[in-house]
């Protein structure tokens, strides 16, 4: 326990000798230890090397043949834990793979004191790849070890004083290389990979950096170093290790001098400059020694009191751990934040039982940290060791990288509120008001407070929206105040804004506002606040705003009454195409079709011929629609949807099966509106539509029309306005031709016939339709005086007889005549040609009623006399008469063949009802029943023509199955009126005479039982599908059954 109270976070646990193979008893002390991937290389000075797998908990020693290692210098295991080097202080260096005990000894590399191994991260279990070599000599070599053989030793660098890198001076100084590491970064110009080698040697730090090893720059030891130290260190460790807190990918470097710990960052990408560092290096104090503080705080001269205390020496070694750097001196060892660079736990060392120490080894991937001297090992085990990072962080005011430390939530709360503190304190107040919305510990009052304090109304704006967002979803009545609240402000905001808005940029800052207001307007759309939303909206004049908000909440009626009461119906028009695509109700196509079908009657007539507006009812848009008096633009729309109705609804118009019954609704009303304003206003629906189409006047009312009949009642009369407004026209152009002879009306007739063209196709069209009311359309082209269209609605009704007459009233002669020929009855036919006949008699011309008498096929020269004048001679008919009276000529010889062929018919069907009677079977005496076998004589029996006799009581008994109810019941009723009848002859009973005779119930039970033989006539066919045994036998079923 430290001097706090609080448990130290490292502790060494001694691990037992025996797992190294040795006894605490031997002699032989250790001399390198090794860890990487749950395994252990440990060495003793007597040369003897034992792998430790931690997994397995197995020790094995491992076998250098004949050349016998006898003092072993390092130990270099690989980080992955697939390959190891071994080295001896004469220079000597041995392989050892992981899959093998026997180490191999590495000739290439004799003479060459290995100090140091940069690993390739792409090694594979047989290959070492690409290894960089740092030697006592200050080499870097360049090695690649393939199935325990160099396969390539190459110099790479020379670090010397006195002489170039290449061509080394005899007389130069070596520098040894004390550490060195590979990384892969990427160069800002080309973003392509490149592989920078660090390099500590002496007293300098040194970087290379290039596409591959054999290109490494610069080549000048001068332009290679990156940082200089005054004073080295006779260990020089040099780490890389992933940043403890901040970036996750950023690599920091640790390298051990002897002035301290120099702490810097990889630059990746790096920039052009080839500058790999980023920043300036800062330097970690090694931690003093207690005796030697209490020396220099008791001891010595006043001199030497008043001077600084001499900086401790180096340590033996130096490793990482995930927040802590650990150092072993000569007589303790310590743990230094990496982040603050501050002791966190000093430990002495008891030299006489734990014996010289000697260094430090990491387990990267085991994550286990091993520290040994000559005697003993020890596991370094942290407890929890990011406890108290977030406060240390917190301390330092590095509030991002203290929040992602946080692992309580008290802790985060913490932070969160110091952070936004500081960020207030410092006049960055939107930031604050950020942190203090994630903050939901610090009340809500004493945050506005303080916002209100200073008046910075955009912070208190931003707090407010920040709460909104992170309130729960549940807590309506919190959100609901949240959310007004931050409205109104917002909205005072952006009137402050507007009114110094008066360049680009406050113009663009505007529409940022904007745009975050409605963001918070989608916020607030789940909360039952819209009304005092929308009235705040409106009284301070953001419509737009207000019609955003409307639309997220899916308040349709709100959006179009929004356009609509600016006159906007293009754009009310667009977003009800935009509210059906989202599937909103039909209802407001209806509760607003009035008026846009007055402003914009095309535009909207296309929104409901759009597929998606199939389910709208075209009786509730019928009255928005039917204006008669409307200008042609708006009834040539009016058509053209009418049109699309009766070819696409004809279930509604009678020709889907059954016609669409009453029930239907007139559509609803539309809501009152005020221009300019969102208020209700009764004055507006009645003229609105008015003031659309120039004091047209409302269309007259349909709301008795229940069913698709108002939807044809509608066509027609809009059909007839345009009739009467064709014939306006014709009668315009008429008298213009009778000033000017030269301006033919040619033009305007054919206009006003090819409108009553319209009318009469389709009159034509629905006459079969059992919802069109043709007395109501001849009311209407009646009162209009379209003729040829009452006589077609005359020849619908049948009244054949008014069809021809107009039509000659109005001397449309090939009218009366098509509507001649329509009536069923032939001598309505002939009625009606005669009054066309009667007709053209007056022009006494004998070639028109000649030409009647053949078209008609109904008349003839003598239904024609009567009505012929007597100025008319009878030769102008003398071939029609000749022609009658063959005609009658050939009637009559038909008549008399005829009756010649009914005379031979009756007789032959006399002779053949005479061998009918007289026809006889023979049967022979004892002629058995086809059913019983019994003789057929012994009782009543029936025999048919194919010999086959049965008794009567057996065929009653076949044939009874097979009849029908109605037969079966008739069968039962004659046999019981001859029992009847039986019992009245023998006077046993007294009963009342049958109304039929006991011969005619004979005959009707004969024909019932008898007629058709059951074994050779149409019964025994319809019995080929009837099983052999019936469900009802259940006896016989049974015993065919298997026991």
């Amino acid at each position: 326990v430290n001097s706090e109270g609080h448990s130290h976070i490292f502790t060494a646990r001694q691990e037992g000798l025996e797992h190294l193979g040795l006894n605490p008893g031997q002699p032989a002390r250790i001399s390198g230890v090794a860890a990487s991937n749950s395994t252990v290389l440990a060495a003793v000075q007597a040369g003897e090397i034992v792998r430790w797998d931690q997994c397995e908990g197995a020790t094995v020693p491992i076998d250098f043949g004949r050349d016998r290692c006898t003092d072993v210098a390092r130990v270099l295991l690989e980080p992955k834990g697939f390959h190891a080097i071994i080295t001896s202080r004469m220079g000597e260096s041995w392989y050892l793979n992981f899959q093998s005990n026997q180490a191999k000894p590495l000739p290439k590399l004799k003479g060459h004191q290995i100090e140091t191994v940069a690993w390739d991260p792409d090694s594979t279990p047989a290959s070492t790849r690409d290894l960089i070599v740092g030697t006592e000599r200050g080499q870097l070599l360049h090695v690649v070890i393939n199935d325990g053989k160099e396969k390539l030793v190459r110099p790479l660098y020379a670090f010397e004083l006195g002489g170039s890198g290449r061509q080394p001076n005899v007389a130069a100084i070596h520098q040894p290389v004390c550490g060195v590491h590979r990384e892969r970064v990427q160069c800002k110009a080309d973003m392509a990979e490149r592989i920078l080698v660090l390099a500590a040697a002496g007293c300098g730090l040194y970087a290379f950096m290039g596409p591959s090893l054999e290109g490494l720059t610069p080549r000048e030891t001068s332009k290679a170093l990156v940082y200089e130290v005054p004073r080295d260190s006779p260990h020089g460790d040099l780490l890389v290790d992933s940043a403890s807190v901040g970036d996750a990918f950023a690599k920091n470097i640790f390298w051990l001098t002897g002035v301290g710990v120099l702490s810097c960052t990889i630059k990746n990408p790096v920039e052009a400059d080839n500058a790999v560092l980023e920043g300036p290096p800062s330097i970690i104090p090694f931690p003093p020694s207690p005796k030697e503080i209490v020396k220099h705080n008791h001891g010595g001269s006043l001199v030497s009191s008043l001077l600084p205390p001499e900086p401790p020496p180096a340590p033996l070694a130096m490793a990482l751990a995930r927040y802590h750097i650990i150092f072993l001196f000569n007589d303790r060892w310590a743990a230094v934040s990496r982040i603050n660079h501050e002791l966190v736990q000093q430990q002495e060392w008891a030299k006489t039982t734990h014996g010289l120490p000697r260094g430090l080894s990491r387990d990267l991937h085991g994550e286990r940290l091993w520290m040994y001297s000559d005697k003993q090992l020890f596991e370094i085990v942290a407890e929890r060791e990011d406890r108290s990072i977030w406060l240390l962080l917190l301390r330092m005011e590095r509030f991002d990288e203290a929040l992602k430390a946080c692992t309580l939530p008290a802790q985060r709360t913490r932070v969160l509120a110091a952070h936004a503190d500081w960020l207030f304190r410092t006049g960055k107040f939107v930031e604050a008001a950020k942190k203090f919305a994630e903050d939901t510990a610090v009340p809500f009052e004493h945050v506005a407070l303080r916002f209100l304090q200073v008046d910075h109304k955009p912070a208190l704006l931003e707090y407010l929206r920040c709460r909104l967002r992170r309130c729960q979803k549940d807590d309506r009545v919190t959100r609901a105040l949240l959310g007004v609240w931050a409205v109104e402000m917002s909205l005072a905001h952006l009137n402050d804004m507007r009114l110094a808005a008066h360049g680009s940029k406050a113009r663009a800052a505007l529409d940022v506002e904007r745009g975050k207001l409605k963001d918070l307007l989608r916020d607030c759309k789940d909360l039952d606040v819209h009304e005092p939303l929308y009235h705040l909206l409106q009284s301070h004049g953001w419509l737009d705003e207000l019609a955003y908000f409307a639309e997220a909440r899916r308040d349709f009626n709100t959006v179009i009454v929004h356009h609509v009461s600016r006159r906007d119906c293009v754009s009310a028009i667009n977003k009800l195409a935009d509210f059906q695509a989202d599937g909103a109700g039909e209802d407001l196509v209806c509760r607003f079709a009035p008026v846009l079908f007055g402003a914009e009657p095309r535009a909207f007539v296309s929104l409901l011929l759009r597929p998606q507006l199939e389910r709208v009812d075209p009786l509730s848009v019928l009255p928005a629609v039917y204006l008669p008096r409307a200008p042609p633009s708006h009834r040539a729309e009016a058509l053209r949807y009418l049109k699309h109705v009766v070819q696409n609804h004809p279930e509604l118009i009678g020709q889907g099966g059954e016609a669409a019954a009453g029930g239907g609704e007139s559509a609803p009303s539309v809501p009152s509106i005020r221009t300019g304003s969102l208020l209700p206003d009764n004055d507006f629906v009645t003229g609105a539509v008015e003031d659309f189409l120039g004091g047209g006047g409302a269309a007259p009312g349909c709301g008795s029309w229940a069913s698709g009949t108002a939807v044809l009642n509608a066509s027609v009369v809009l059909f007839a306005c345009d009739c009467v407004d064709a014939k306006a026209k014709e009668q315009a152009a008429a008298g213009a031709a009778s000033r000017a002879v030269e301006s033919p009306p040619e033009a305007a007739v054919a206009i006003a016939g090819g409108a009553e063209d319209q009318l009469i196709d389709f009159l034509t069209e629905q006459q079969s339709n059992t919802l069109l009311d043709p007395r109501f359309a001849l009311r209407v082209c009646t009162e209009k005086g379209l003729s040829r269209a009452a006589v077609l609605l005359y020849g619908i009704m049948g009244m054949h007889e008014e069809a021809v007459d107009v039509a000659l009233q109005q001397g449309d002669v090939g009218l009366a005549k098509q509507n001649a020929c329509k009536p069923p009855d032939a001598r309505l036919r002939q009625k009606l040609w005669l009054r066309i006949v009667e007709n053209q008699v007056a022009s006494g011309d004998v070639q028109i009623i000649t030409g009647l008498i053949r078209e008609s096929q109904e008349l003839s020269v003598r239904d024609v006399l009567p009505y012929m004048s007597d100025a008319m001679t009878i030769s102008a008919f003398q071939a029609e008469i000749c022609e009658c009276l063959d005609k009658y000529e050939n009637q009559i010889e038909t008549m008399r063949q005829e009756m010649d062929d009914h005379q031979r018919a009756l007789e032959a069907f006399k002779e053949d009802l005479k061998e009918a009677e007289e026809r006889t079977v023979t049967i022979e005496q004892d002629q058995p029943c086809e059913i019983c076998g019994i003789p057929a004589m012994q009782e009543r029996f029936y025999v048919f023509a194919c010999t086959h006799c049965f008794h009567e009581a057996c065929l009653r008994a076949l044939i009874l199955p097979t009849l029908s109810q109605e037969s079966s019941d008739r069968l039962l009723a004659l046999e019981a009126t001859r029992v009847e009848h039986q019992a009245a002859a023998a006077g046993s009973l007294a009963v009342s005479q049958p109304a039929k005779t006991l011969a005619e119930v004979e005959d009707a039970l004969d024909g019932i039982l008898a007629d058709d033989c059951p074994l050779c006539g149409h019964l025994m066919i319809q019995t080929i599908t009837r099983p052999f045994i019936d469900a009802h036998e259940q006896e016989e079923i049974d015993s065919w059954a298997l026991s």
